[in-house]
């Protein structure tokens, strides 16, 4: 039996694995966290902020 980790968007509340459809990003401490929005909610959102003109942001 095959487990698969599997959590929820806080925005559109889609559930679903995280290695495919959230992704996980790396802290400074090397650490792995999953992506709180889902793919698609990010992917919307930097094309909302695009359009609307907002400042990228600043490392």
């Amino acid at each position: 039996m095959h487990y698969e980790e599997k959590t929820s968007c806080p925005h559109c509340h889609y559930h679903g694995p995280i290695q495919r459809d959230f992704g996980y990003r790396r802290r400074k401490d090397g650490s792995l966290h999953p992506q709180s929005w889902c793919r698609i909610c990010r992917r919307e959102e930097r094309k909302k902020r695009r359009l609307m003109g907002s400042p990228s942001r600043k490392y």
